[in-house]
C-alpha cells in the first residue's frame, strides 16, 4: 500500500491501517491476474473540528475514488456526526440541492480507527473561494443563481422546533441504511438516543439538540435543545455564558432589545422556523467541470429562526482593499431611504420610475437589475451585507452604506438579490428585516465587553441620526417599521 498523507493535529492518534481496511473493503476491488489492490490517501481540507482525505483505491488500470470526513474529539462529537449523516440524507431524499453521497459512517470516539468517520462521495472541482473572482460576469450570473437555488429550497423545509435533524427507525432512511457496525453502535442504538424528541416530517428524522458554536466552543458544554421559540434561543445562548463574567444585566438589555425590535415576518410567525446550512461560505461550496455546484460540510445545519436562515452566502469575491474603504458616517448619510440612488447615479441618467417609498420590493429590485454598460470585473462581496445597512460587526464604526460599491458591484448584487427574490420572496423579506436580529444574536454569544462597545456604538449612530433628522436611514433597503421607531437612546437610557 502506498500512501500520501498530510497529518493533522488531532488526527495524529488515527488508526490509519484501520480505515485503510475499511476504505478498501468498501470499495470491492476486482481480483485481475493476482494483483493486490493499493490504497492512497491526500489530505484535502482541514477546519476546526475536522479534516478530508481523498481515497484511491487501485487494482491495474480499476480504480475507485472517495473522501472521509474525520472528526475531532470534541464535546458532542457524536451526535454531531449523527446529525450531519442524517442532515445529508435528508437532503439528498427531500431536495434538488447536490451534495455528496453518504456510503458509510461510524460516530464512535472509541471505535478501532480512533475517531468519528464519514465516508462518502468524492467531489471533483475547485472551491468558490478560490475561484469566484476571477469568473466571467456570465459565470458568475450562473453561480449565484445556483446558489440562490440552494438557500430557496433549504427555506422551505419547516420545523415547529429550532435544532439539529437526526436519524429514527420510525421510518426507513438512508441515514442509519449505511451505519458501520461497530463497538456497540447499531441502527436501534442510535435510535434510542433521540426517541425522546419531536419527530419531523414523515417520522423518518427528529428534530433534537442544536449544534452551536457557542454551545461547541466551550469544553464540558454539550448541544442543547431544540427550543419551541427564538427568545427561548437566545435565552439559551445567554445561560450558556460562564456565570463568574459579570455583565448578566447587559444580556437582558440586548434580549429586551430583540423583544422590542422583533418583526412580523409575512409568510411566516414566531414559533416556524426554517432550515439552514449553518456554513454556506465559498470554501464550503465546489465547482464542478460541469459547472454544477455541489455543497459539502453540513455539521452545523440545522432548523433556525427565519430571520437568522435568511442570510447572504458568503463569497470572497471582493477584489478592493475593505481596510481602507470609507465608510459611510452620518454627517454623509443619504438625504433619502434610498442606498442604491448613487449606485444608479454612476451609471449613465435614468429615471426612478416612482418615489423609492412608493416602489415595490420587486420594482426596486428590477430597477438595479436593468441592463447597464459593461464596467468590469464585479467586486462585491454579498457575504457583508448586513454590515453595509447596521452594525453588525463590533469592529464597525458605522454602517457601510454600499459606499465602495462600484457599478458593476451594483450589477452582481442585483443579480443575486433578484434570483432570490424570484424563486421564493419571502426569503428577501426575511433578509431585509431581520439584519438587526442577526446582529443582536452575535451579540449575546460575545463577552460582556465586547457587547457593550457594539451597544455604545449603535447607540452613538441612532443619537447622530436623531438630532439630523435621519432616523431609520440606516436600515437602507427594506427597513423594519418597528425597528424605524426604535428609539435606542432612550432604551439605552433605562
Amino acid at each position: 500500500m502506498s500512501t500520501r498523507t498530510c497529518h493533522s493535529h488531532f488526527v495524529l492518534n488515527v488508526s490509519w491501517d484501520s480505515l485503510d481496511d475499511i476504505v478498501r473493503r468498501w470499495s470491492d476491488p476486482p481480483i485481475l491476474n493476482g494483483a493486490r489492490p493499493t490504497t492512497s490517501r491526500e489530505q484535502i481540507g482541514e477546519g476546526t473540528f475536522g479534516a478530508v482525505f481523498k481515497y484511491t483505491v487501485r487494482v491495474g488500470t480499476w480504480e475507485r475514488v472517495a473522501a472521509v470526513k474525520l472528526l475531532n474529539s470534541v464535546t458532542g462529537v457524536e451526535c454531531k456526526t449523527e446529525s450531519e449523516v442524517a442532515t445529508m440524507c435528508m437532503i439528498k431524499e427531500r431536495t434538488c440541492i447536490p451534495i455528496p453521497e453518504v456510503y458509510l459512517w461510524c460516530s464512535s470516539t472509541t471505535n478501532k480507527v480512533g475517531a468519528p468517520w464519514i465516508l462518502m462521495e468524492y467531489i471533483p472541482g475547485d472551491r468558490l473561494d478560490g475561484t469566484f473572482k476571477t469568473m466571467s460576469r456570465e459565470t458568475q450570473f450562473d453561480v449565484l443563481t445556483q446558489v440562490a437555488t440552494i438557500q430557496a429550497q433549504l427555506f422551505r423545509l419547516h420545523s415547529r422546533y429550532i435544532g439539529s435533524i437526526y436519524p429514527s427507525l420510525d421510518e426507513p432512511s438512508r441515514a442509519l441504511a449505511c451505519l458501520y457496525h461497530e463497538d456497540g453502535i447499531t441502527p436501534r442504538s442510535i435510535d434510542a438516543k433521540y426517541r425522546q424528541y419531536p419527530r419531523w416530517a414523515d417520522q423518518a428524522y427528529v428534530v433534537g439538540p442544536l449544534h452551536d458554536l457557542n454551545f461547541l466552543d466551550h469544553p464540558g458544554s454539550p448541544p442543547r435543545g431544540p427550543y419551541d421559540s427564538d427568545k427561548a434561543y437566545l435565552a439559551a445562548l445567554v445561560d450558556h455564558q460562564d456565570d463568574d463574567v459579570p455583565g448578566g444585566q447587559l444580556w437582558k438589555v440586548v434580549l429586551d432589545a430583540f423583544a422590542s425590535i422583533r418583526p412580523t415576518h409575512a409568510g411566516s410567525n414566531n414559533h416556524t422556523f426554517v432550515f439552514a446550512h449553518g456554513d454556506l461560505y465559498g470554501r464550503n461550496m465546489i465547482l464542478q467541470p460541469s459547472g454544477k455546484i455541489v455543497v459539502v460540510d453540513w455539521e452545523w445545519a440545522a432548523f433556525v429562526p427565519w430571520w437568522l436562515a435568511a442570510t447572504i452566502a458568503d463569497l470572497p469575491v471582493s477584489t478592493r482593499d475593505t481596510d481602507t474603504q470609507e465608510p459611510i458616517t452620518p454627517d454623509k448619510a443619504p438625504t433619502a431611504p434610498n442606498p442604491d440612488a448613487s449606485i444608479l447615479q454612476k451609471q449613465e441618467p435614468r429615471q426612478v420610475p416612482l418615489a423609492w417609498e412608493e416602489t415595490t420590493i420587486e420594482e426596486r429590485l428590477e430597477c438595479l437589475a436593468a441592463k447597464l454598460d459593461d464596467h468590469g470585473s464585479c467586486r462585491v462581496d454579498p457575504g457583508e451585507e448586513d454590515q453595509q445597512r447596521f452594525i453588525a460587526h463590533i469592529d464597525q464604526k458605522w454602517p457601510g452604506g454600499y459606499s465602495a460599491d462600484t457599478p458593476a458591484d451594483a450589477i452582481l448584487r442585483a443579480h443575486y438579490h433578484l434570483a432570490l427574490f424570484k424563486l421564493d420572496s419571502s426569503y428577501m423579506e426575511a433578509f431585509w428585516s431581520g439584519a438587526e436580529q442577526r446582529a443582536i444574536r452575535a451579540v449575546v454569544g460575545m463577552a460582556p465587553g465586547n457587547m457593550l462597545d457594539w451597544l455604545r456604538r449603535v447607540v452613538r449612530w441612532s443619537a447622530k441620526l436623531t438630532r439630523d433628522g435621519l432616523t431609520g436611514q440606516y436600515w437602507l433597503v427594506r427597513p423594519t417599521p418597528a425597528m424605524r421607531e426604535f428609539d435606542w437612546v432612550r432604551w439605552a437610557r433605562k
